[in-house]
């Protein structure tokens, strides 16, 4: 990331231009810049984790992830540190804190080892109050879940689900896996 924001504003640079001014988009998916980015992970991929901590918990509990991943000897391959500002949805991860994203390769031989590290991982974030972004998720539970935005959100997620696809023909396998207790009955 520091090469590819160094080579952004020295082409902006080259163009005469003070500031190199790119579109929200742009900003928020910068690696979709550099043609294939996805093959530098290897053939297997990678898992992303995505953590979102209350601002005054935040730097105690993501030392504790970045410490966990190197004690572990898999530190993130690319990792991005945002702030956020609450969000009034109902399974929101938005609060009033910051996230921090890590993408892992994930070659067949260290999976097992890997999403030890990242329930690992999940545990530090849940006892500093914190939340996750569900599309990069590969371990929550329905005790996580539970943990992360109480019994009251879950049970008026539940009301709505039903009320919105009583049969169920809504779901995939991270809803199916993470939010199982609150989902309709499948017919």
């Amino acid at each position: 990331m520091r090469l590819l924001s160094q080579a952004r504003f020295e082409a902006a640079r080259l163009r005469e231009r003070r500031e190199a001014w790119v579109t929200r988009t742009a900003f928020h998916f910068q690696l979709d810049a550099l043609p294939g980015w996805r093959r530098a992970y290897g053939p297997d991929g990678f898992f992303q984790f995505q953590a979102f901590v209350p601002d005054a918990q935040a730097e105690a509990c993501f030392r504790d992830v970045l410490l966990a991943c190197h004690a572990r000897g898999m530190p993130g391959f690319l990792g991005v540190m945002k702030r956020h500002r609450p969000a009034p949805a109902l399974l929101t991860y938005a609060l009033d804190g910051w996230s921090l994203a890590l993408d892992f390769p994930a070659p067949k031989a260290m999976r097992p080892a890997l999403l030890g590290l990242l329930r690992e991982l999940t545990h530090r974030v849940l006892d500093a109050g914190g939340r996750f972004y569900f599309a990069k998720d590969s371990v929550l539970t329905p005790a996580d879940v539970e943990q992360a935005w109480g019994r009251e959100t879950l049970e008026a997620f539940a009301v709505l689900k039903r009320r919105m696809d009583p049969e169920g023909v809504l779901e995939h396998a991270l809803a199916r896996r993470a939010l199982a207790p609150w989902l309709p009955a499948r017919r």
